[in-house]
């Protein structure tokens, strides 16, 4: 089938998503030793996922305000650049206040790439964009799985993770300033505000906002639940990087499997296993094997819910940024409040969370596919 992205954007944009995997699924793994470096409360600590979430919300609401302004090739290389200075600054600050602006720094970048890569990968493709997306969400999964692998090796030193990501932001940023961007990708979104579907928009950006909730819980969390159980923290960060593992094969599986069946069965499906295995984490001896199959269960929800997003309305302006802030959002509350949550009653309380989210994300889909075909 023939797209108007270059080998090179796909390249590039494969290469962010693997980045940008890599710093996300980390952070977690890295909270204990952070939390001795600097003296940190679980709250506290949880602020660094929160300051990198806020730079991502406000990374895609400009991107979204300003699609029409400013040249694609210029918002893919500005957020390269921002991606590469925050994960640096991240390796080398001395200080906490430091890291939490590094930290934001990078958010704001990362965020810009992942809707500029996301969006194109889902309006490129026509019907197939549920494949290639999920291709490249299982890419972002491989990302995940190599950061907590690479703590695990030494948990109390988090520059070789954070040193190693920056190189593959740079990376990006030589490859996009080598890309000759076609015309297409800057005028894909349609003229003209009347029409605007902002309850569509409204119900998309609910579940992202459940979706990403979970898993930033999972990310972040679930490392200090199973050491809390007396396991080691390198066994505690396998366990995140099992979880992301088998986001992966999730993800490679909904390749084949989205061609058949369509985005809201199975965005669907997956929030209700999802809460079977939040039930099940409860359990002091499954706990474990139920942090690794949330990430079957919810691995290909964010691609499909991006592919679903473009097929839905493929011509509405920012749309990709507008869901995404839904996202950030997200990510922005859930780790310093699953750390007050832990603080004022136990880590045991963790699954408890993650089955309220699912049984609302499940709800928004089905208001949202009624709405949609009623539409």
């Amino acid at each position: 089938m023939t797209s108007p992205l270059p080998n090179t954007f796909i390249l590039a944009g494969f290469l962010t998503l693997l980045a940008t995997g890599a710093l996300f699924a980390s952070f977690g793994a890295l909270f204990p030793s952070l939390q001795q470096r600097f003296g940190l409360s679980e709250s506290e600590v949880g602020v660094l996922v929160t300051m990198t979430s806020v730079g991502g919300i406000l990374g895609s609401t400009v991107i979204g305000l300003a699609e029409g302004f400013l040249a694609f090739r210029f918002r893919v290389l500005s957020g390269s650049l921002l991606a590469t200075l925050g994960v640096t600054a991240l390796a080398y600050s001395p200080l906490w206040w430091m890291i939490l602006v590094s930290g934001f720094i990078a958010g704001v970048g990362t965020a810009v790439l992942t809707v500029e890569v996301n969006g194109s990968f889902a309006k490129g493709f026509g019907e197939r964009s549920a494949a290639v997306v999920s291709l490249g969400g299982a890419v972002f999964s491989i990302g995940a799985i190599l950061g907590p692998s690479v703590v695990s090796f030494n948990p109390d030193e988090p520059r070789l993770l954070f040193f190693s990501v920056a190189m593959l932001f740079a990376l990006t940023l030589l490859v996009f300033s080598m890309t000759s961007f076609p015309s297409s990708l800057s005028t894909r979104a349609s003229k003209g505000a009347k029409g605007f579907p902002f309850i569509l928009l409204a119900l998309f950006i609910g579940v992202f906002l459940m979706q990403t909730s979970v898993e930033i819980i999972i990310t972040s969390w679930a490392a200090t639940h199973i050491a809390r159980q007396g396991f080691g923290l390198e066994t505690a960060a396998r366990v995140v990087a099992g979880f992301w593992g088998m986001v992966t094969l999730a993800r490679f599986l909904a390749v084949p499997i989205s061609l058949r069946v369509k985005p809201p069965v199975m965005i669907a499906t997956g929030f209700a296993l999802t809460f079977l295995f939040g039930l099940m984490a409860q359990l002091p001896g499954l706990t474990m094997p139920a942090y690794i199959l949330m990430g079957f269960s919810m691995g290909s929800l964010f691609p499909l819910l991006i592919a679903w997003m473009g097929q839905r309305m493929p011509h509405a302006k920012g749309v990709t940024a507008f869901a995404l802030t839904g996202a950030s959002l997200g990510a922005a509350l859930f780790p310093p409040l699953g750390g007050r949550l832990i603080e004022l009653t136990s880590v045991s309380s963790l699954p408890y969370l993650i089955v309220v989210l699912t049984v609302v994300g499940f709800t928004f889909v089905i208001v949202l596919h009624k709405f949609r075909t009623r539409a």
